[in-house]
């Protein structure tokens, strides 16, 4: 039985907490051998079933209100980590086997924050891979899905060790990267895939759909593991984004200005290239991602218009170790160049709280405890530097997470 890692309630705007169980990105950590293991094949049941409850209490005080960055699509603050309970989740998650190679994967969710409740349908498609054919070394998969084009996004942010996500996620990928669409694989040799996939919908780099238009998304990745005998075992991907914005803002009050009812609508070209890596041996386990952008869009109200130029890039660092078959510690180091610049009307320009340069940071340790199978503990401490602009907080803040989960695995 391998650990899924908790990934507790993101500040950030989120839709989906449970996915599938990336073969490169997961942290798998096999109690009975005392080891960190590197990715495996799937092992896919003819019918699963699977419900979990997730909890997050954040214990310390200190946290800005202010605490993370998004740039695009929506241009404003996440919503801060609360005192006290400050999310609860129950997650059902369902895979039947459709005919050999093929399977159906389904997961929603009913998540409690702040005192409202909302259900999600996390994910939801059809996955198949060919066998003795012409086409043997081919995967499909259909419906909606989180992307594999970077390895944290491709965790499908579960099975995550800690519960924020890096600063290059919250603000160049709108902190995860989840739609409609289509992936296609082909295995080139057995260690090396090259994936390409196409959105169109409601994803939240790119934006929602604006009157009879789609936001359209496609991403090429390439994956290569190698074993190095006495050296472990590596993974790397690389990446590549291209996405047509097309984002229109609702009345929700999280304007930067005074004027919390400004709408506008973002249209534009976003390119962005993603670097991955992670190196597993033994107890082990170091990760990290390296990430640069280049958006052009514009932001339009009904009389005024804003160019908007993104040159950010950014990267983390990840270190794990399991002490014990129960025990793990972990430490992650994030780092955002932000780097925007504008030209249009003033008061758009101070609306968005534009032009933005600067570099914030942070840094997070957490000690993770699994005493059984089926539950698990979560205790982090976080050190953020400059995360919003003209500020500079260099408070701590920490939360604990416990997750309980019952049923067969599903993927």
């Amino acid at each position: 039985m391998l650990i899924r890692t908790h990934k507790a309630a993101n500040p950030v705007p989120s839709a989906a907490k449970w996915a599938i169980t990336s073969t490169l990105a997961c942290l798998l950590i096999a109690p009975s051998s005392d080891v960190l293991a590197h990715g495996s094949e799937m092992d896919i049941p003819d019918t699963g079933i699977r419900i979990s409850l997730d909890v997050e209490q954040h214990i310390l005080s200190g946290v800005s209100e202010q605490n993370y960055q998004l740039t695009t699509p929506i241009l404003q603050q996440a919503e801060p980590a609360e005192e006290g309970i400050g999310a609860a989740e129950i997650t059902l998650a369902l895979t039947t086997e459709l005919a050999d190679h093929w399977l159906a994967y389904g997961a929603i969710s009913n998540h409690s924050h702040g005192g409202e409740s909302s259900l999600d349908i996390d994910q939801g498609f059809i996955h198949g891979t060919a066998q003795d054919s012409v086409l043997q070394g081919f995967t499909l998969r259909i419906g909606r899905f989180y992307s594999s084009a970077a390895l944290y996004n491709d965790q499908g942010h579960a099975g995550l060790l800690f519960p924020t996500a890096p600063l290059i996620y919250q603000s160049l990928m709108g902190g995860e990267l989840k739609d409609d669409g289509l992936s296609v694989s082909y295995s080139i040799t057995p260690n090396t895939k090259i994936t390409f996939e196409t959105f169109a919908g409601d994803n939240s780099l790119s934006g929602q759909q604006a009157g009879n238009k789609f936001s359209q998304t496609h991403t090429l990745s390439l994956d290569q593991s190698a074993e190095m005998e006495n050296w472990g075992h590596l993974d790397t991907k690389v990446g590549f984004l291209a996405s047509k914005q097309n984002y229109q803002s609702e009345n929700s009050g999280h304007s930067h200005s005074s004027d919390s009812d400004l709408v506008y609508q973002l249209s534009g070209d976003i390119e962005q290239w993603m670097l991955s890596a992670l190196w597993q041996k033994e107890r082990w386990q170091v990760s990290g991602e390296y990430f640069i952008r280049d958006l052009n869009t514009d932001a339009q109200t009904d009389s005024q218009i804003l160019q908007i130029k993104d040159k950010s890039s950014g990267f983390y660092g990840l270190v794990a170790y399991q002490v014990s078959p129960e025990w793990i510690l972990a430490t992650r180091y994030d780092r955002l160049t932000t780097d925007i610049d504008t030209y249009g009307h003033q008061e758009l320009i101070t609306s968005f709280g534009l032009p933005v340069s600067k570099t914030p940071e942070n840094l997070t340790l957490l000690v993770n405890w699994q005493p059984s199978d089926n539950q698990q503990w979560s205790l982090y401490l976080s050190q953020p530097k400059d995360l919003w602009q003209g500020s500079s907080s260099n408070d701590l803040y920490g939360g604990l997470s416990y997750q309980l989960s019952f049923g067969g695995e599903t993927l």
